[in-house]
């Protein structure tokens, strides 16, 4: 009982910080670009939360910033909301069952998912679309967006362990 109580609270927290973020990464100009590429905020608020949740709300919270991602950045859900979900899914499975569940070990993943979930939609785009350029692409406008959106995860996750109450 003690487990579930302060969950509808911390829910509403947590869907005010997702509208709050969804907004901030449409708002145009607000982001900072490095070599054209912009932090993906929301990308960055699922992984942390995946970290300090459980990994029901996990894969709801990929899902839910995943979808908004994809309506975002290409009109349609697709690839944001399934990488999210995975990652949703992976990240407090491993922290639960593989690796100590600390600090360190908590940004390790966010960064390799950050890092697997980019790259991935990079090889994506240059396979459906063709894009000649693709490798010089990801140098420029990938890398620039891994650091970025892994510098943003970083202020989440400590704000997403307070909201769910301490996490990992």
């Amino acid at each position: 009982m003690t487990k579930t109580k302060g969950a509808v609270p911390r829910r509403i927290l947590l869907a005010i910080e997702l509208l709050l973020i969804a907004t901030l990464y449409n708002y145009a100009g607000l982001m900072p670009e490095t070599f054209g590429g912009r932090p993906l905020l929301l990308a960055a608020a699922a992984l942390s939360v995946s970290a300090c949740a459980d990994t029901p709300t996990s894969v709801i919270c990929g899902a839910l910033c995943g979808a908004l991602a994809d309506i975002f950045s290409s009109g349609g859900i697709g690839f944001y909301a399934i990488a999210l979900s995975l990652c949703g899914y992976a990240i407090p499975e491993l922290l639960s069952k593989k690796l100590n569940p600390n600090f360190y070990s908590a940004l390790l993943l966010i960064f390799s998912a950050t890092v697997v979930t980019i790259t991935a939609r990079y090889v994506v785009n240059a396979f459906t679309y063709g894009f000649a350029d693709s490798a010089v692409l990801y140098l420029y406008h990938g890398l620039s967006k891994i650091v970025l959106t892994f510098t943003a995860a970083v202020p989440l996750y400590f704000l997403n362990r307070l909201i769910l109450g301490g996490g990992r």
